[in-house]
């Protein structure tokens, strides 16, 4: 495993104070698959808690988050910071290593490397369980102390494409998520539609582990759903560029589009905004819309009222794997709605300087403009102009008061 060079420096401070560092949980696992690790999550053994702050002053600036299990964390140039914890020890003279990691969820995730012997730590057979495929619980009393592992259950087998053992299927059935916050599920299927080439392995596990209805409620799921999900998971990357708001935002307009209630269940998730994306409202205006394939160039104008337009037609053919979505793009690219709405033809105000009275009637106009563009009638803010000052009484060469 290739180990950052200040986490060897942190482990051979540690082992001057009487202590040992390991590597634990999600990164030793990825790294004995052959995957880039995506954290360095560090435990210490053998040192009390003053010396570890003693340990960790002396190389920076650590900060404590957390009361009943504190972590560390500890500032490193390009790592970001690195989460430094000690072991959770229940049962006093128990070998600190194996109980430490009794309390992870999984035998995959309880896996510790030593960076300075290069010794892989394996107390619960999880190495076996990798070779296998085979996701089971270290525990099941500790397990199931946390709920929300269902569904963690099922990202590790959408990401991994490892199958629960029976025994883990049993111990999430029998969990309740109905008082788990809303955020916090919420973040655990961000998850799994972010980290997952087939997501919908991920959700089929999700009602196959009994908790569709208290985490999903009214969700219809189908061979074509689960289609259309992983395609838009193949997309992801180009989608990702924009942020990850525009990407949730047509996964879940997809796994919406046949449900009775896409608002309660959007509610109950408790998800509104990604960044500066509105991810909600998206997805409600667009399954309003339920737009169709362009088969002209009206019809590719008039996605462009609906904006995103790319939105839309992804959404088509996320649902149509036979539909051209490399045409549709371009198309969309040729009236310059890949990244935008509709031109910004004419505006109320200017419309007010052109003679209209503020009011309904206005309103009225503007969305006649809007169509009169998506036809082809009208190209321009020129255009606009003459055809709204033809609706309105006025010579086209007349120039309207200051």
């Amino acid at each position: 495993m290739d180990v950052p060079a200040p986490v060897t420096t942190l482990a051979e401070a540690v082992a001057g104070a009487g202590g040992r560092l390991y590597v634990v949980g999600g990164g030793v696992r990825d790294w004995l698959l052959g995957r880039s690790a995506s954290d360095v999550d560090l435990e210490v053994h053998g040192l009390d808690a003053e010396a570890l702050d003693r340990v960790l002053a002396s190389l920076g600036t650590a900060r404590r988050v957390g009361k009943v299990h504190p972590v560390h964390k500890l500032p490193v140039p390009g790592l970001g910071e690195l989460d430094v914890s000690m072991p959770r020890l229940e049962r006093p003279g128990t070998d600190s290593v194996t109980e430490a990691a009794r309390h992870r969820d999984l035998t995959i995730n309880a896996l510790l490397f030593d960076p300075l012997s290069r010794e892989v730590l394996d107390p619960w057979g999880g190495r076996a369980d990798l070779e296998r495929g085979r996701l089971a619980a270290v525990d099941p009393d500790t397990f199931v102390r946390d709920p929300l592992r269902a569904l963690r259950v099922a990202g590790f087998a959408a990401r991994l494409g490892f199958t629960p053992c029976q025994e883990l299927v049993r111990i999430c059935r029998g969990l309740d998520l109905r008082d788990v916050p809303a955020e916090r599920i919420r973040e655990e299927l961000i998850k799994l539609l972010q980290r997952s080439t087939r997501p919908s392995v991920g959700f089929r596990w999700i009602r196959d582990l009994g908790q569709a209805e208290s985490v999903l409620p009214g969700l219809v799921w189908t061979d074509d759903d689960a289609a259309a999900i992983d395609r838009v998971a193949g997309w992801r990357g180009e989608l990702e560029e924009a942020g990850l708001g525009p990407y949730l935002a047509l996964c879940w307009s997809v796994l919406l589009v046949d449900h009775p209630d896409p608002e309660a269940l959007l509610a109950r998730i408790d998800l509104h905004r990604i960044g500066r994306w509105r991810v909600r409202q998206r997805i409600l205006s667009l399954l309003e819309a339920s737009p169709s394939w362009p088969e002209t160039d009206a019809d590719v104008r008039a996605l462009g009222l609906v904006p995103p337009a790319w939105l839309a037609l992804r959404w088509c053919a996320a649902r149509d794997p036979s539909l051209p979505l490399a045409e549709g793009l371009a198309a969309l690219d040729r009236y310059g709605l890949t990244s935008a709405g509709p031109p910004d033809l004419l505006s109320g105000k200017d419309l007010v300087a052109l003679g209209v009275d503020p009011g309904e009637a206005l309103g009225e106009l503007l969305a006649r403009l809007r169509q009169a563009w998506v036809s082809g009638e009208v190209r321009d803010p020129e255009g606009a102009r003459t055809w709204v000052l033809a609706r309105i009484g006025c010579a086209v060469e007349d120039d309207p008061a200051p």
